[in-house]
């Protein structure tokens, strides 16, 4: 077989270092959002520390136990403070002294936000808008909720409000666009993440997204210009560096892309996405046994992700080490049945060894994944013909001539 088709299906570069279920590169995980993050007015503006809002209040409401403004901002500390059922019951106590109070249903929903009850949070949102129609925090909290519950539709209505009420709302308008996005509105999703960040270009998550979007559409440079401010803003973003590695493997940098991956690296040592992918930097600049060895530890870190196994068993076949090449493919196979790279890749090893039966029944079931792939053709020809079956290798190598593939005339005339 021709260099051209026993070259391996490509490597991958993985954008995070959360497991991946899918045989295509991997966009970047969102960060986990542990609360409801405030307007920047609100989270800009200097606060006390919780505990000693939390003392005060105390003080205060030994003296006026029925005081639901002190109730409230107690129960507001002690959500800061990740003391939310205390926080709840301070909720529920003002909200009984003051059955119109809508601000208390607002934190009260936070709350429930940060403890997962997210139905519970919803009723609350529900209730401070009926009670507060200008409420812009509240619309935007009962966004959040609505896209957690993936009604998105219902997301952007509820933060087109708190938008218009608050032209500023930058964090409003950043989760406009993740909804936008999942409603397949690139464009205005695009447009919301610039707005936020013409509000507050400091603003880490929104730079991370729009440095995603420019990935998506090609526009590397733009992209690593985000990803090397967020960097500027955060020099411990492990995730940052090795998206900015990836890049620079995009852009063909391959120097620069290894000292982003070391940086990931000496930021989070177990980190095994930056590993995979400094694996790939190393492979173009023709360091194979760092290369290899990196493959290796990302696949002792990451046992159960079918892209890192795929990627150290793909190495193994370069080294000519079929049999464990084997083995990792087989791994990779029985958690994506359907990565149809990793079954043209163990295709191959059982070529190489001789064992045509399995190669052929392996591209077989490729081109069933792959029908518009040449190589699985022309390889799956060559297999048939080394079986005797050269009828049936010629009309694979004709269906690659008719897929454009012209070297197949070689294969056509050989066999």
């Amino acid at each position: 077989m021709k260099n051209s088709i026993v070259a391996l299906l490509s490597i991958f570069v993985l954008l995070a270092a959360s497991s991946c279920s899918e045989n295509k590169e991997k966009p970047v995980a969102e960060k986990p959002k542990t609360e409801i993050p405030l307007p920047r007015a609100q989270r800009m503006a200097p606060k006390p520390k919780p505990e000693k809002i939390v003392q005060a209040l105390t003080e205060k409401l030994k003296e006026n136990p029925k005081n639901p403004a002190a109730l409230n901002d107690r129960g507001k500390a002690l959500t800061d403070m990740e003391k939310i059922d205390e926080a709840i019951k301070d909720f529920d106590k003002a909200i009984a002294l003051n059955p119109d109070f809508a601000e208390a249903y607002n934190n009260r929903g936070k709350a429930y936000y940060a403890k997962g009850e997210i139905d519970k949070a919803l009723k609350d949102f529900d209730k401070a808008i009926e009670l507060e129609k200008n409420f812009a925090e509240a619309y935007y909290n009962r966004g959040s909720v609505k896209q957690e519950k993936k009604d998105y539709k219902g997301a952007v209505k509820d933060f087109d409000k708190a938008i218009q009420l608050n032209a500023y709302f930058d964090i409003a308008l950043y989760n406009r666009a993740l909804a936008k996005e999942k409603l397949g509105d690139y464009k205005g999703a695009l447009e919301d993440v610039d707005s936020a960040l013409k509000i507050n270009p400091n603003l880490e998550m929104a730079l991370y997204k729009r440095g995603q979007f420019y990935d998506q559409r090609g526009m590397s440079e733009k992209a690593l210009a985000d990803f090397e401010r967020i960097i500027s803003l955060n020099p411990e973003d492990y995730e940052a560096y090795n998206y900015a590695g990836k890049l620079n493997l995009d852009l063909k940098r391959f120097k620069k892309a290894l000292a982003y991956f070391n940086k990931a690296l000496a930021l989070k040592p177990d980190y095994a996405a930056a590993y995979n992918n400094r694996g790939k930097a190393y492979e173009n600049v023709g360091e194979l046994e760092s290369a290899y060895k990196d493959y290796k530890r990302a696949a002792e870190l990451k046992p159960k992700d079918p892209i890192i196994l795929f990627n150290y068993a793909s190495a193994l076949l370069r080294k000519k080490e079929y049999r464990k090449a084997i083995k990792y493919f087989d791994e990779a196979l029985k958690i994506n049945p359907n990565f149809a790279e990793a079954i043209f890749n163990r295709a191959g090893a059982y070529n190489f060894l001789k064992e045509y039966r399995k190669a052929l029944a392996d591209y077989d079931r490729f081109l069933k994944l792959a029908p518009n792939y040449f190589g699985g053709y022309v390889s799956r020809g060559v297999v048939l013909a080394k079986l005797g079956k050269k009828k049936k290798a010629r009309k694979d190598f004709e269906k690659a001539l008719k897929m454009g593939y012209e070297e197949a005339r070689d294969y056509i005339d050989k066999y």
